[in-house]
C-alpha cells in the first residue's frame, strides 16, 4: 500500500503542474474535492485534486483562452521529458 499524499507535499505537486492555480482548501486525498484559486482571475471552484495533477485548470482561463497565453512550449515539454526519463528524445 502506498503512503498517502501530505497537504504540503500536494501543494508542491500543483506549483510543479501549474503555478498559476493556489490550493486553498485541506488536502485529504486525491478524489475528495476541495477548494482552488487562480492566481490570474482570482476564480475559486472546487476541483479533485487528481484532475489538478493531471493539468486541469481554471475554467475561467479556459474560456477566456488566457490557457494559451500559458501554454507550455516545446522547450519546456523537452526539458520535463528528460527529468523524467533521460533516455527519451523528443523528435
Amino acid at each position: 500500500m502506498s503512503r498517502k499524499k501530505t497537504h504540503e507535499e500536494y501543494v508542491e505537486d500543483v506549483a510543479k503542474v501549474n503555478p498559476n492555480i493556489e490550493v486553498v482548501g485541506a488536502y485529504i486525498d486525491v478524489n475528495t474535492k476541495i477548494e482552488h484559486r487562480c492566481k490570474i482571475d482570482s476564480n475559486v471552484w472546487f476541483a479533485y485534486p487528481s484532475n489538478i495533477l493531471k493539468g486541469h485548470g481554471c475554467k475561467e482561463c479556459m474560456k477566456r483562452n488566457l490557457h494559451k497565453k500559458f501554454a507550455k512550449t516545446h522547450e519546456d515539454y523537452v526539458k520535463e521529458v528528460l527529468n523524467v526519463n533521460p533516455n527519451i528524445e523528443v523528435i
